[in-house]
């Protein structure tokens, strides 16, 4: 089962909305279900190739999470293998440091697809851009995320 998908949907005049075809649909939204299969919707959109756009660059934010939370292990094995007499602080630092740069690298290539973007699916590079601006800093100077 997917973690995120889109439908369609149809609100009536109280604002009631429910899932529907495509074709009645008034605006598209994208679903993220949760590991017990709840959902919940995490954005609307005024056509389905905004919603699918949106919907892969939230699965793009999610590796990217994957890979920090990777690196942040990564960084735990290194101090494990590193000798006693190298300083703990100054290690953790620069392992910080390196994992920053690796996130600068991801922020500049968002930055670099939100350029080249339709202004919807811009909108979206721009913001996980800053998102990861902010994980950057984190690592930087409160060490960790």
């Amino acid at each position: 089962m997917e973690k995120y998908y889109v439908s369609g949907v149809i609100s009536d005049a109280d604002g009631n909305c429910e899932m529907c075809a495509d074709d009645v649909a008034q605006f598209w939204t994208v679903y993220e279900r949760d590991s017990e299969g709840v959902s919940r919707a995490v954005f609307d959109c005024h056509d389905r190739l905004s919603a699918e756009s949106a919907m892969t660059h939230l699965k793009a934010m999610d590796a990217l999470k994957q890979q920090v939370n990777a690196l942040t292990v990564e960084c735990g094995l290194m101090r494990k293998l590193l000798p006693d007499y190298v300083s703990v602080p100054a290690t953790d630092a620069a392992i910080r440091e390196l994992q920053a740069q690796g996130v600068d690298i991801s922020v500049n290539e968002l930055k670099d697809l939100a350029t080249r973007s339709e202004p919807v699916s811009s909108e979206y590079f721009h913001a996980a851009a800053l998102y990861l601006m902010t994980v950057a800093n984190q690592l930087r100077n409160e060490g960790g995320v």
